[in-house]
């Protein structure tokens, strides 16, 4: 039996005589196999070791055949396109969007086309990752390649979102937000440093099987067992560093809110009544606690950064602050508008409320999720307004809201100051370094995860997104998730407290 899984190795990862510029279905059954099974790592699933060991087949091909770049595209671009395909499927829990007047076809149209969307870019931009592999191998030694290569990856899919189309969900660092050793690995070298350890040993398995391969009578178990030598070390549980430090008493209310409620006129109002302000109300939190409420929470309607007591919502919050001496961060839709006569500017924002003063301040989002909160045009390739026409033939009406909000420094917490980062803001490491540089002591992150309805992959990715972060900069992180998973993270990347999903829920943790 040994023998003859060998021999269908050498069959299926071989050159097959003159040049193909094909991928044949065997190929390709193995490519999106290995997509697949890499995907299985994903937070949620929680397979982590085969993360790295499930891109194997997929450099073990490119190494053996040496294709064509063309042929190298095709196939990187189905193994990245299953591996996205996999690891997003929560994209799927979009629908039902009949609470925006969609019809139930329309509502699975475009949850279907986002999941794959975000398959097909991130299969293009693995492409392109593997054509660059296979025009190095043919000029490289095997010692380089093996070091640049990872050094590709990591700095490409760091790159790629400035194109605008592509969001950074499915990083191979997020994968490993659970093992102890890669975090702090992410504590000294960054996520981009996990992810290069991943690709590393990913392709030097493939190439010490290649080598064996090669061999006139291989042994099948040295083939099998050193590929799994480093997923097998990380098992081993170590040492834990003493719990970091948070700077003051922590509350997160999870509220429970569906998006369907929240997006229902008046029951908004009188469900948030219950679920937040009575919850609030209630609440025995010492002075000087900060409480933490989700995006679209319990803040109904727009707020005038200008004026924002004018807002019913706003200004109950503002009473319990001073009333309770808390300082109160709550996700918000907000605007401004400096003369009567010009449209207003509308933003994603957190209201920070400070119970010892009075004043209301904003962070307004800087990062706005694409042909959500906003249509990309390529820097200008693309005509303004381009997905509105578009979706208007579909019967889909569309619009894009939000402006980008210029870059903010951290948000002030008295004594304290806290980095900012509304929703999906969180998966980018950069504004997180940048609020730390900026002397930040805390990242708080305002979410509605709502939108996807408590899909499970979603809410645990998120999770180790926030873990990731945490672990980069060293600073506590705290999620509030308006239908959960919230989240307290200290400053080395471990959960301390978080929430049910989709369930009512409060917690407080006055330290760490």
């Amino acid at each position: 039996m040994p023998s003859i899984f060998i021999r269908s190795i050498k069959r299926a990862f071989s050159p097959q005589g003159k040049p193909q510029q094909v991928v044949s279905a065997e190929e390709s059954l193995i490519l999106i196999a290995a997509g697949g099974i890499t995907a299985l790592a994903a937070p949620g699933i929680g397979l982590w070791p085969l993360a790295w060991v499930g891109m194997i087949p997929w450099l073990l091909w490119l190494l053996r055949v040496r294709p064509s770049p063309a042929r190298a595209f095709t196939s990187s671009g189905l193994f990245g396109f299953t591996y996205h395909l996999v690891y997003c499927v929560w994209f799927t829990g979009l629908h039902p969007m009949t609470w925006l007047g969609l019809a139930e076809w329309q509502s699975l149209a475009v949850a279907g086309m986002a999941w794959i969307a975000i398959s097909v870019l991130g299969g293009f931009l693995t492409g392109i990752l593997g054509t660059l592999f296979a025009l190095l191998q043919n000029r490289l030694p095997g010692f380089l390649l093996a070091f640049l290569f990872p050094l590709l990856w990591v700095l490409g899919f760091q790159t790629f979102p400035a194109i605008e189309l592509y969001v950074p969900w499915a990083l191979l660092e997020y994968t490993q937000a659970g093992v102890p050793w890669a975090l702090g690995v992410a504590a000294t070298a960054g996520g981009g440093g996990v992810a290069y350890l991943i690709v590393l040993h990913n392709l030097l398995a493939a190439m010490m099987i290649r080598n064996g391969l090669d061999e006139p009578d291989p042994d099948w178990r040295r083939l099998v067992a050193g590929p799994g030598l480093i997923p097998l070390v990380l098992m081993i549980p170590g040492s834990s560093p003493p719990p970091g430090n948070l700077p003051m008493p922590v509350a997160i209310i999870q509220g429970n809110l569906p998006i369907e409620t929240i997006r229902s006129g008046e029951m908004r109002f009188s469900v948030a009544e219950e679920v937040y302000l009575k919850p609030l109300q209630e609440a025995d939190f010492p002075s000087g606690t900060l409480v933490v409420l989700p995006e679209e929470g319990i803040v109904a309607g727009w707020v005038n950064q200008k004026d924002p007591q004018a807002n019913p919502s706003l200004a109950r919050l503002a009473d319990i602050a001073r009333t309770r001496g808390w300082i109160i961060i709550s996700g918000m839709s907000t605007y401004r508008r400096d003369s009567e006569v010009e449209t207003p500017t509308a933003y994603n924002s957190l209201g920070i409320i400070d119970g010892s003063t009075g004043d209301i301040a904003f962070y307004n989002k800087e990062r706005r999720v694409p042909f959500g909160e906003y249509t990309p045009n390529l820097g200008g390739l693309l005509q303004e307004g381009w997905l509105d026409s578009l979706m208007a033939l579909a019967g889909v009406r569309y619009g894009s809201v939000f402006e980008a909000g210029a870059p903010n420094p951290p948000v002030s917490l008295g004594r304290h100051a806290a980095g900012g980062l509304v929703c999906f803001e969180l998966i980018y490491p950069d504004l997180a370094r940048r609020h730390k540089n900026d002397g930040a002591d805390l990242l708080i992150n305002s979410s509605n995860l709502g939108w996807f309805h408590g899909h499970r992959l979603l809410e645990e990715q998120f999770v180790a997104i926030g873990r990731m972060r945490a672990a980069e900069t060293g600073l506590p992180v705290i999620i509030s998730a308006n239908t959960g998973v919230s989240a307290l993270i200290d400053g080395h990347g471990r959960v301390v407290q978080r929430t049910p999903s989709m369930k009512a829920a409060m917690v407080f943790v006055e330290k760490f």
